[in-house]
């Protein structure tokens, strides 16, 4: 697997001029390094103790199995940012923060949380996994030392989402290794056109892809030339560990909980800057007016929200 060798690539761009041409060129060089031998850029260490155990599957973690950290580098597209191969014995796991000189994001941000996959060497097969901490921060901090209480693969899911004639506002808590619009979408017919809420599109008609990847943290408008379903299966998403980041002004969220919750609930975090949510079927809330014509917060829903403030949302744990 392509996160299990923890290559990067980094290029310079060269400039000359000579006597008789004052014109500028430019040409790219690369150097690919491992991240056992990366250059200066910050880090952490996230100490995995023998006798917690991790498990893979339904398996103990075996000799030759990996434990990696992962960063977001863009929304959707996940980077391992360090990584140790399990001998039984208690292992340290650098984490790589993202280095200052280099103008794409190739490691972890500080306060980022850190985010686990297991490499399965004996099916060939990467897990997502949770952990929980005896000391240190969940997040990436310069210099951060932290030690593990557990590490357990999160369960295989699967979600299903109905997909009506014309619009659709749809989310999912599912993630999957490739999470790329042209797989998401791979088996689902009739689907003329993906929006986000930055206006982007994903048109498999006219091969447009603008969004990329889908990021499970937000909500998609879906228009439908005939009723269909989408079904997404990977990984549950643990609510928890997903902060939504969100600005003041309009957004798509996502609903990232496995069971219905009452959205005052939901979003009782956020409460103080929330001006309005709507969901497609024409329900609202708004705290500050005592309205709630949603009701439960449905999984597979995407919902519209305006915010007077910045907010972090972390929905209820599952």
């Amino acid at each position: 697997p392509i996160w299990f060798k923890g290559s990067m690539t980094y290029y310079w761009k060269v400039k000359a001029y000579s006597d008789t041409d004052s014109s500028e060129w430019s040409q790219l060089w690369s150097l690919t390094y491992n991240w056992e031998d990366p250059p200066s850029p910050p880090d952490a260490v996230v100490i995995v103790p023998s006798t917690i155990n991790p498990t893979v599957g339904e398996r103990p973690i075996a000799n030759g199995d990996a434990i990696g950290v992962f960063f977001e580098a863009i929304p959707g597209k996940w980077l391992c940012g360090g990584y140790e191969v399990w001998t039984g014995q208690n292992i340290g796991i650098t984490v790589w923060g993202d280095n200052p000189d280099t103008p794409e994001k190739d490691g972890f941000a500080n306060g980022e949380i850190i985010t686990y996959r297991i490499w399965d060497a004996i099916e060939e097969k990467e897990y997502f996994a949770i952990a929980t901490y005896e000391v240190g921060p969940t997040v990436f901090e310069v210099n951060g030392f932290s030690i593990l209480s557990s590490l357990s693969t999160t369960p295989e899911a699967e979600i299903v989402i109905p997909l009506n004639n014309s619009w659709n506002l749809i989310s999912s808590n599912v993630i999957k290794s490739d999470m790329e619009m042209e797989e998401i979408f791979s088996e689902v017919d009739n689907v003329k056109i993906v929006k986000n809420a930055a206006g982007e599109i994903y048109s498999p008609e006219f091969g447009i892809n603008q969004i990329g990847n889908w990021n499970v943290k937000e909500g998609y408008l879906v228009n439908m030339e005939a009723p269909s379903s989408l079904t997404i299966d990977g990984y549950a998403v643990s609510p928890q560990i997903y902060p939504m980041y969100i600005s003041a002004g309009w957004h798509l969220i996502s609903y990232l909980r496995n069971s219905p919750m009452n959205i005052t609930e939901a979003l009782a975090s956020i409460s103080e800057n929330i001006i309005i949510v709507k969901n497609r079927m024409g329900g609202i809330y708004s705290p500050a007016f005592g309205i709630n014509t949603i009701g439960n917060m449905q999984a597979g829903v995407g919902y519209w929200i305006y915010l007077s403030e910045p907010e972090v949302l972390a929905y209820p744990g599952n």
